[in-house]
């Protein structure tokens, strides 16, 4: 390991996600800086060590102090105590926190009734809280330990987000800027960014008193492009991914990888698999495509990917079927709710669930075959909690109203954030009363735009990299440039 004494350290996480990037980035990074490594577990660390050895610090594996912690026994109303202590010192709720885990906040995931069960889901009150107390205990140990300077990692783990900020420490993320292949670096656990947050602010005084307009074209999320193209939903792709996927299924059963990880059960994502076709189905028979909803104006909604990562960006409201009621009870008489299902979600809802929807007079469920960008044309409006259709109706030059606080497109003028039934009245029958010609539908797309332009930065074929374990040093400088220009690294 290459350890150069009173250098100033930064922390870089290691998970699933762009490995092989991060480890990049590191390795730039490491002839200015001492550069800790943080993982889960042994094999990562090989992993680590194989790809760019004797490069870093030191690799911290959080495998190894949770068996330190494990060994001390600790007792529940230790557990407790510590836990309110946390509580009161960093501002939020073990409950809200425990929401943010798709194993131990399952219970929240209510709208994906049929996502498979996970064993974590199941435990008590107490072993919850125990293990995101040990969360805490872990992060607080590396801040302590390592003093970083900057903590960079794929996404915002909450605790550590607490902690970071608590102790004014920066800790960057790389967030999507949804248009190509752009991303920015995210600030907090919300994926804001102040320089993009203030560059809007600018921009929306600016282009109000422009007389002409640029001309911007949408261009969709390189990344949702390319996991899009890989969707099938017939009875052949569900038997040979069930098929495939058998192998994996033994060694897990077999090397007690189950029992140990108290995550997904043996076999459990095998009903999803096979129901995918049946729902797809469903849709295709119920259905509507936008010429059979003539003579009504039609307000648009994606449904999430539920667990998501996106929805974490608003845990005060992820509530899809909320969502509905609200905006289905403020539609005037000649206005439909269309209800289109997010591509990788069929087989995690029920019929049931889509059974509801349907019995609510202006809701409508939408075509699968029918692209979401053609909805968006023919909408008055979208609305989304978190979701990417926030940004593409900006630039089909759409209002949006939104659902999720933390939204960055929520300081437009053509947007309106809501959080409970009166506002979304409100938001609906402003937004229904907006011009189509309004120039402030211009005024949005271009500080949105040229805001995000001076903010984020290219990243061409990240789509196809999340699980590469190669090294990838000529994005990784990308990355790093940005970094050291904003926040003089």
């Amino acid at each position: 390991m290459n350890n150069s004494g009173n250098r100033e350290r930064i922390i870089i996480l290691i998970e699933g996600e762009l490995r092989g990037l991060w480890l990049s980035i590191g390795k730039l990074l490491a002839s200015e800086y001492d550069i800790v490594i943080v993982t889960s577990n042994s094999y990562s660390r090989k992993i680590i060590n194989e790809s760019v050895p004797n490069v870093f610090s030191s690799v911290e594996l959080r495998e190894d102090y949770y068996k330190k912690l494990d060994e001390c026994k600790i007792e529940q109303s230790f557990t407790i105590k510590e836990a309110l202590i946390r509580e009161k010192k960093y501002g939020e709720p073990f409950s809200m926190i425990i929401s943010y885990d798709r194993a131990l906040g399952k219970g929240y995931i209510f709208n994906a009734d049929k996502h498979p069960d996970m064993m974590k889901s199941w435990w008590s009150h107490e072993k919850k809280t125990k293990e995101i107390l040990k969360r805490f205990l872990f992060w607080e140990y590396i801040v302590d330990k390592e003093l970083p300077v900057l903590i960079l990692g794929q996404h915002h783990k909450k605790e550590l987000s607490l902690i970071t900020r608590y102790n004014n420490i920066k800790y960057l993320s790389l967030e999507r800027g949804r248009y190509g292949s752009r991303m920015f670096w995210g600030e907090d656990a919300y994926g804001q960014n102040s320089s993009l947050v203030e560059k809007i602010k600018q921009n929306i005084k600016k282009y109000s008193s422009v007389e002409e307009f640029t001309r911007i074209d949408n261009i969709q999320a390189h990344g949702a492009k390319y996991k899009d193209s890989k969707n099938r939903y017939d009875y052949y792709n569900a038997f040979k991914i069930a098929i495939l996927r058998i192998p994996n299924e033994l060694l897990k059963l077999i090397t007690g990888y189950y029992g140990k990880n108290q995550s997904y059960r043996f076999l459990g994502w095998y009903p999803s698999i096979f129901r995918k076709p049946f729902i797809y189905r469903y849709f295709k028979e119920y259905g509507k495509k936008p010429s059979d909803l003539q003579g009504y104006r039609i307000v648009y909604l994606p449904l999430h990917l539920e667990p998501e990562i996106s929805l974490f960006i608003s845990p005060e409201f992820n509530n899809s079927m909320e969502l509905i009621a609200w905006v289905s009870k403020s539609l005037p008489v000649d206005t439909l709710l269309v209800v289109k299902e997010q591509p990788y979600s069929y087989g995690i809802r029920s019929k049931h669930y889509y059974d509801n929807l349907r019995r609510i007079g202006n809701v409508v469920l939408a075509y699968p075959e029918i692209p979401s960008l053609e909805w968006i044309r023919n909408s008055e409006f979208v609305t989304t909690i978190t979701g990417t259709v926030g940004v593409e109706a900006i630039y089909f030059e759409k209002p949006v109203l939104s659902f999720g606080k933390h939204q960055i497109i929520n300081l437009l003028p053509t947007v309106r954030y809501v959080n409970n039934y009166e506002s979304t009245l409100k938001g609906v029958n402003e937004l229904l009363s907006l011009p189509k010609d309004d120039r402030l539908f211009k005024v949005s797309k271009e500080a949105y735009v040229h805001s995000l332009s001076d903010i984020s930065f290219e990243m061409p074929g990240i789509g196809e990299i999340y699980k590469s374990r190669e090294l990838h040093l000529d994005l990784a400088a990308r990355a790093t440039r940005s970094l050291k220009e904003q926040y003089d690294v």
